[in-house]
């Protein structure tokens, strides 16, 4: 008796959840199937890019979010490093919302009919977006150990360690 009730009640849930709406932003999208999208997310040196190349094998082309804001930061007559990528990563979101960097190219996505991987999502709000675009979020991690030796070895002058 219990069973066909919780049955239909998660039917109920089931097709209630089905429209989209902004305060739903926590569940993934239906409307657009043909395209896919993956968020990864994690700790320097985690493995990120590692998933990514992975994916690309399959059809996906990689986004780096650090890779759209060097020119940016030039563009305001900074040098590109760690520091100042992520101060102009912030006052974008403080003008255009915490999730701009990644609706963007949620939107691309769409507008090419591409599969994306959106390498270094940061934020609970870019997360969503990818979400809310129909996609997947992944969080990616290795021992601190791990993630050292990788951040050394590749000597990105963005990681900012030292040798």
């Amino acid at each position: 008796m219990l069973d066909g009730y919780a049955s239909r009640q998660s039917r109920q849930l089931s097709q209630a959840n089905r429209s989209l709406s902004p305060e739903k932003l926590d569940r993934p999208s239906k409307r657009h199937r043909s395209v896919s999208i993956v968020g990864l997310a994690g700790p320097n040196g985690a493995g990120k890019g590692c998933c990514a190349e992975y994916l690309q094998h399959h059809g996906f082309q990689h986004k780096q979010i650090r890779g759209l804001l060097p020119k940016l930061v030039l563009d305001n007559g900074m040098e590109p490093t760690r520091p100042n990528m992520l101060a102009v990563a912030n006052k974008l979101r403080d003008r255009h919302g915490p999730a701009v960097l990644v609706q963007d190219l949620c939107e691309e996505a769409k507008r090419l009919g591409r599969n994306y991987v959106i390498d270094s999502v940061r934020t609970a709000a870019e997360a969503k977006a990818v979400n809310y675009a129909g996609g997947l979020f992944l969080a990616v991690n290795a021992s601190e150990q791990v993630r050292y030796e990788r951040v050394k070895a590749r000597q990105s002058a963005a990681d900012g360690i030292s040798r």
